[in-house]
């Protein structure tokens, strides 16, 4: 799956009812399957070409989204928390397999949800590198897609992914799926929007204000 082939990215985490509990605020970003399906007939529509992503390893990739996604005939790359694997809620490490066996790609999210922009050099390599070592090692093939936890980067977490071996570094910035400093920036989808927001989204109908405030948002995190 070259990234470079899609035009923009729609992120999902998890879909349908929690089956672990869930850090303040992350309820946000947990949707219906109806919407999920709803939402998928508007990306085959629409006529562009999107990427479609998951974030955080939850159950709900393998018991809801893969089997969507397969009928379909849709493909996304899952990028997972390898802490979480095998624990109530979550994938298990077979489930890894299952969704590469199906055509999907597997990427990392680090080993735990934490803020990589407040962790010192021992714990962003126990975060960074340890879970792509993990993810190497299970499926016996290289791992090169990190996606950010929490949207929060610096420049020297860029630089520290670069190091250990990731070449393609998810962004939850929104706006092209190719952005500032090779970034691949994706929309989060939150159950808070509408088909409308989505379509729109897909339209690439963004004001420009928004715009604006995106492109000098990004420009910050990766020089500080």
């Amino acid at each position: 799956m070259e990234t470079a082939d899609f035009d923009l990215a729609l992120n999902f985490h998890g879909i349908g009812n929690p089956k672990r509990p869930l850090e303040q605020g992350e309820d946000l970003f947990w949707i219906t399957e109806s919407f999920f399906v709803s939402i998928l007939a508007l990306v085959i529509a629409c006529g562009r070409k999107v990427l479609l992503t998951f974030d955080d390893s939850n159950s709900s990739d393998i018991e809801i989204a893969a089997p969507h996604l397969n009928v379909n005939g849709l493909s996304a790359i899952f990028f997972v928390l390898t802490g979480r694997l095998d624990t109530p809620g979550s994938l298990a490490t077979l489930d890894l397999l299952k969704l590469r066996d199906l055509g999907m790609q597997i990427g990392s999210h680090g080993r735990d949800q934490v803020d990589w922009t407040l962790l010192d050099n021992t714990q962003r390599k126990i975060q960074m590198h340890g879970s792509r070592l993990a993810l190497e090692l299970l499926l016996k093939e290289p791992v090169d897609s990190v996606a950010i936890t929490y949207g929060k980067y610096s420049r020297s977490v860029l630089r520290d992914l670069r190091k250990y071996g990731y070449t393609r570094l998810f962004t939850s910035d929104g706006g092209p799926l190719i952005g500032a400093d090779g970034l691949m920036p994706r929309t989060s989808v939150r159950n808070t929007m509408s088909l409308q927001d989505i379509e729109d989204i897909l339209k690439g109908k963004e004001p420009p204000t928004r715009t604006l405030r995106r492109k000098i948002s990004m420009a910050k995190k990766s020089w500080v």
